[in-house]
């Protein structure tokens, strides 16, 4: 699972971007939960994951809005050291 957590990580910058950079959630702990088939890391599903970089700037902002309440409505959470170094 290594290296297909690599394969969904690589080519993803979150919170500080260049500017020809895409906007992405991604903070690199990507591990598809199989309940609910959302990255812990960032909510997003196997697909959004995979095309995201397809996606249109207005796509991928609708997605990033409702990551929070995805992530809540299934139960998941970040371990806080995460959290805390998302935010920091």
């Amino acid at each position: 699972m290594r290296s297909a957590r690599r394969d969904l990580c690589s080519g993803f910058e979150s919170a500080s971007l260049k500017p020809d950079m895409i906007q992405s959630p991604c903070i690199k702990l990507c591990t598809i939960d199989a309940r609910t088939s959302l990255c812990l890391g960032c909510g997003r599903t196997l697909d959004e994951v995979a095309s995201w970089s397809t996606f249109s700037a207005a796509h991928r902002a609708q997605v990033m809005a409702e990551l929070p309440a995805r992530m809540a409505k299934a139960g998941l959470s970040l371990p806080a050291h995460v959290t805390t170094t998302a935010a920091g």
